[in-house]
């Protein structure tokens, strides 16, 4: 098996979450679910979730 960057694509991983996180957030606030002070708020909330689980799915090993 090649020796992989996992350091990158975790990097790469927690930018696509936030960015995902944001658009959704932006369409939120956009349809009047959110008020546009909370939009930080609800980032800062949801983004430690989101890496939490793209840490536990980096650390399932490999099926076979």
């Amino acid at each position: 098996m090649q020796n992989r960057p996992a350091g990158l694509y975790l990097v790469l991983a927690a930018g696509v979450a936030y960015a995902a996180l944001r658009i959704l957030v932006w369409l939120l606030c956009r349809e009047g679910v959110i008020s546009p002070a909370d939009v930080d708020s609800v980032v800062l909330l949801a983004l430690p979730f989101a890496l939490l689980s793209i840490l536990i799915i980096a650390a399932r090993p490999p099926r076979d």
